[in-house]
């Protein structure tokens, strides 16, 4: 039944799957019920977001019948380093990495090719891809297409925009900077001015405090983008708490239940999607199919879904 599902699964992929030829412990036929997967991000576990990743690793494990358990190194490179390093040493069978930079991870995951075990990206790829890091795959979104996609939205607003405030969690996180680079060429390009604000990652207060004292500090602000999860659900207060809300719009990245409700009563004119359970749930699925089957995927965008007040009712389900 599990083969039959996976069968099905790939039949409905966008993709191609090609035997690996390279070493490791691909195909070799191990019983599904004895793997164990690990998933390792950069971010806290306390958001919508990364909630809606689980669940669909959870799912994933489930159908497959493997373990697959999901850490959080709460922002900290170091330490998200080391917990790659902790899961080779440990001999699971698998590994999926957010590569929160461009650089720290090369080593690490070549260390896990070589020990024979599977390693893919999930969430955020090397910016060069297979060309800047040993993975086999990835499952995410094309993160700079879809910020060009963000800056193209807001550039459709009208009247035109002339002041945008991006707010990220960390500036400096591979995301941050292809998602952010997307939005201001498109917004360049459309004559609008940007300006990526790092309002951190705290706590929703913190975050909250620093949106509301960048906002009154630049009353030429017409416009919010939001770069990550987090700041998409805490914008929406500051803009109501401050009586902005329908004065500056807001749109950005990304989509949860508070953002729906955000879009539903004119808050948010936009949020782009990048479909997170199935990140996670695919993450699951491409380390479960080299393992047992020797046989890996093309990369897996998840795409970039642009929901506004005419299509949310359609996305409201998902979250």
């Amino acid at each position: 039944m599990k083969k039959m599902l996976l069968i099905l699964l790939l039949i409905f992929l966008p993709l191609s799957f090609n035997v690996f030829a390279e070493g490791g412990n691909g195909g070799d036929g191990e019983a599904a019920g004895s793997l164990e997967f690990v998933l390792i991000a950069n971010t806290n576990p306390g958001d919508e977001f990364w909630t809606t990743q689980m669940r669909g690793m959870e799912d994933a494990a489930k159908a497959f019948g493997v373990k697959a358990t999901m850490q959080f190194a709460n922002t900290d490179l170091a330490t998200q380093v080391d917990m790659v390093d902790a899961a080779i040493a440990s001999g699971v069978d698998g590994i999926a990495v957010v590569i929160s930079d461009a650089d720290a991870f090369d080593k690490p995951m070549q260390r896990a090719k070589d020990a024979g075990i599977a390693i893919i990206t999930f969430n955020v790829d090397d910016p060069e891809g297979k060309d800047g890091n040993p993975r086999l795959a990835t499952v995410g979104q094309d993160l700079f297409e879809a910020g060009v996609l963000v800056g193209e939205e807001i550039a459709k607003i009208r009247p035109k925009r002339k002041h945008v405030a991006a707010f990220v969690e960390i500036p400096g996180a591979t995301y941050a900077v292809l998602r952010y680079g997307g939005i201001k060429q498109a917004l360049d390009a459309a004559g609008i001015e940007s300006e990526l604000v790092d309002v951190g990652y705290e706590s929703q207060s913190s975050v909250l405090a620093k949106m509301e004292a960048y906002l009154e500090g630049h009353p030429e602000t017409d416009h919010t983008a939001t770069v990550g999860s987090f700041t998409a659900d805490i914008v929406g207060t500051a803009l109501e708490e401050m009586g902005l809300a329908g004065k500056i719009t807001n749109g950005g990245f990304d989509i949860s239940k508070i953002v729906v409700e955000d879009i539903k009563n004119g808050t948010t004119v936009f949020a782009v999607d990048q479909q997170p359970y199935s990140q996670g749930f695919y993450a699951v699925v491409f380390l479960w199919n080299f393992v047992v089957n020797g046989q890996i995927p093309g990369d897996y965008n998840t795409g970039m879904a642009v929901i506004n007040a005419d299509n949310v009712e359609q996305f409201e389900a998902q979250y």
